[in-house]
Parts: structure tokens; C-alpha cells; sequence
């Protein structure tokens, strides 16, 4: 990714896609510390030279990368604000909303993790409505969250363990796919709980 960036000139949308690129990386690497330099920079960069879907990814990332550091609180205040993802709400969207009640809950917030889930729960009914559907990954997920919360949430998380549902998510048709819009893999965070 730095040396696709040499191809490039900065402000261009094949630069700002090679740098989201070498910010998943970092991340996925474990390197907090320079995915978190590349997302700031990134973020500041950016402020209005290109369209509101990369805007509003841009801040996604930058709230994974708050989770990522530990810093929960930080990862919901950014994710309080209405993103714009109105063409990717079964993906963007709904990844974003799977990552506030996942920090949620990483503050033992069961309560707030609740709302997020119903209001998440609401927007996957509006979007069956609509005729998009999730994919089956995020089917499981949302089912997942369900099951946690209502055994009480991080207080009952060795309830969870050993699920049939947990397991699924990594069966090759549901596997993580590290482009798409799960930057922080449930199964592996929720398999880290248990």
C-alpha cells in the first residue's frame, strides 16, 4: 500500500482508496499505533473533497480503530452521529451499528446495548421490507447479539460459549472477509469473551 502510493496524487480517489487500504493492514496487523496515524491523518485530510459514503468510512474506521486501542467510549461517541450509507445499509451500516453495541457492552453498558440492538433489529426489518437482505454473516451476528443480551450480556457470556450459532461464523460461506465492512471480526471478539 505505501508503494501504490507513489502512483498516485494525494487528494485523488485511487490515493485516498490505496491508504484505507494501508490503514486495514495496520490494523489487521496489530500495529495500533500507525493504523491509528493513517486514519487521523486520513480523517483530517478529507474533510469535504470527497462524497459522504467515504466520509462517513473514514469515520467508521476511525471509531474501529478507537475500539481496537481500547478506548470504547471514544468508538460510541463517534458512532452516535447519523452516517451516510443510504446505498449500504445491510453492510456499512449495519457493521457500524454491530460495533456500538459491541463497544457497548465492552463497558458493560447492557442497557445502551439493548437499545442499539432493537434500533439495529429495526433497521434490518425496514431493510427486509425494502427487499435488501443481510448477508447470512451478519444474519448470524444479529442473532448472536440477541441470544447475548438477553443472557444478560457481558454477565452471562460463558452462556455462550460452545454455541452452534458462534460456530457457523466460521464455515466458509459465512467466514470474515477482511475488505468488506467488518473491520473488527465478531467471531473472534466474541469467541475472546467466552
Amino acid at each position: 500500500a505505501k508503494d501504490s502510493l507513489k502512483c498516485f496524487n494525494q487528494g485523488e480517489l485511487n490515493y485516498v482508496v490505496t491508504r484505507e487500504s494501508e490503514f486495514r493492514s495496520l490494523l489487521y496487523a496489530g500495529d495500533i499505533k500507525d493504523a491509528g496515524k493513517v486514519i487521523k491523518n486520513m480523517v483530517n485530510e478529507y474533510k469535504d473533497s470527497i462524497d459522504e459514503h467515504r466520509l462517513s468510512t473514514h469515520r467508521y474506521f476511525l471509531a474501529c480503530f478507537h475500539f481496537a486501542n481500547g478506548q470504547f467510549r471514544k468508538c460510541n461517541q463517534l458512532l452516535a452521529d447519523a452516517f451516510e450509507f443510504k446505498n449500504d445499509r445491510t453492510g456499512w451500516e449495519f457493521n457500524a451499528r454491530v460495533l456500538g453495541v459491541m463497544a457497548s457492552l465492552e463497558q458493560n453498558k447492557i442497557e445502551i446495548a439493548q437499545e442499539k440492538y432493537y434500533s439495529l433489529f429495526r433497521l434490518f426489518e425496514r431493510n427486509q421490507e425494502d427487499k435488501k437482505a443481510l448477508s447470512p454473516r451478519n444474519k448470524i451476528i444479529l442473532e448472536l447479539i440477541k441470544k447475548w443480551i438477553k443472557a444478560g450480556g457481558n454477565k452471562s457470556i460463558a452462556k455462550m460459549k460452545g454455541t452452534e450459532l458462534l460456530a457457523k461464523l466460521s464455515l466458509p460461506k459465512n467466514e470474515w472477509d477482511p475488505l468488506g465492512s467488518e473491520l473488527i471480526p465478531f467471531d473472534k471478539w466474541m469467541a475472546s469473551k467466552v
